[in-house]
């Protein structure tokens, strides 16, 4: 009896780590927005790379040190990814991509208004996260992205 109190526990106190530092990768990248849009692709990648080790380490599926893409196929394989949450993980992981690597000139086009179509894709893969893969009961979680002004575009 006290090893599974023990295991749950465990378990409990690894989801809550896992959400947290998702909740944490989110905010950054939201923080960062405006001030280094660069720097909130990183963080998006972070997030969802988060988000895809948590599933698959909770389906004793070791992810190991594998790309943010393989993580994503393994999931697929697996049938542990919903296809409706497959089109943002790709989004955040191909923005994440181009904004990890110099750009040469391009690197100028990488704005607060560029990164709104990963940004959008990793509020829906952060609220499905925290809604359905790793909930909290009875809380409310606020991921609500904040709109860029016209001003910082």
């Amino acid at each position: 009896m006290e090893t599974e109190r023990t295991k749950a526990e465990a378990q409990r106190d690894a989801d809550r780590s896992d959400r947290e530092r998702v909740q944490r990768y989110y905010h950054k990248a939201l923080g960062y927005q405006t001030s280094d849009p660069a720097a909130a692709l990183g963080q998006a990648r972070k997030a969802a790379e988060a988000i895809c080790k948590h599933i698959l380490n909770k389906n004793n599926s070791n992810p190991g040190k594998a790309t943010l893409q393989q993580l994503i196929e393994k999931l697929t394989s697996e049938g542990l990814l919903p296809p409706i949450i497959l089109p943002p993980l790709q989004t955040i992981q191909r923005y994440g991509n181009f904004g990890a690597h110099d750009q040469e000139r391009e690197s100028d086009e990488i704005t607060a208004e560029y990164i709104q179509p990963c940004m959008s894709a990793l509020f829906t893969a952060v609220k499905w996260y925290l809604d359905v893969c790793n909930p909290v009961p009875n809380v409310e979680v606020d991921t609500a992205p904040q709109p860029i002004s016209a001003s910082h575009k």
